[in-house]
């Protein structure tokens, strides 16, 4: 699917399916709100990951209510 024709497919909300995409190398960038609370719990994103991911920081987005988009991508090869 990724390699035809047409726009970018979104997953939104489930760490399991970006985790095992994400270990094939399908996925070009994360998108991730940062929200100002901490509860102490939770299911972490990057759990049970295989292997190393490098990314650089491609943007970011200030919301004004202290939410944050932090737009991440993968680090190109050094050539």
């Amino acid at each position: 699917m990724k390699q035809t024709a047409g726009k970018n497919m979104i997953i939104v909300g489930s760490a399991s399916i970006v985790r095992q995409i994400a270990d094939f190398g399908l996925v070009d960038e994360y998108h991730l709100l940062l929200h100002p609370v901490i509860l102490g719990k939770g299911k972490p994103l990057f759990q049970d990951m295989q292997g190393k991911h490098d990314l650089v920081l491609l943007g970011t987005k200030d919301f004004g209510n202290g939410v944050l988009l932090l737009k991440y991508g993968k680090m190109e090869p050094a050539t």
